[in-house]
């Protein structure tokens, strides 16, 4: 699952970003490509116990993998969220604020 399937989220993300670059059919030529691509990443025979836990995954949350390949307003990554609370967890790192119930407070007053 490793290298492929990393290779396969990135075309995915890619092809996220040019839906207007080529014609309707076209897209959910790829799209459906993807699809197949990566469930056959998902029934391959694997042994190392860190890629069995990753396809496990894969395969629970195989119906919202792609989500935004069908859906224009959700973004692939989490970059947005994360962005949101970058604020908080960088004044958390330098101020140590959270180490003691003091910091807590002071932080939320």
């Amino acid at each position: 699952m490793g290298k492929s399937s990393e290779t396969l989220f990135r075309y995915a993300i890619n092809l996220h970003h040019q839906p207007s670059q080529m014609s309707a059919e076209q897209f959910l030529i790829r799209v459906a490509r993807v699809e197949q691509i990566s469930d056959q990443l998902s029934h391959q025979n694997l042994t190392p116990p860190e890629s069995l836990k990753l396809q496990r995954r894969y395969r629970r949350y195989r119906s919202c993998l792609y989500v935004f390949l069908y859906q224009t307003d959700v973004e692939p990554t989490n970059n947005a969220a994360e962005r949101s609370i970058r604020h908080s967890v960088v004044n958390r790192n330098l101020t140590y604020e959270f180490r003691s119930h003091w910091g807590k407070r002071n932080y939320v007053a």
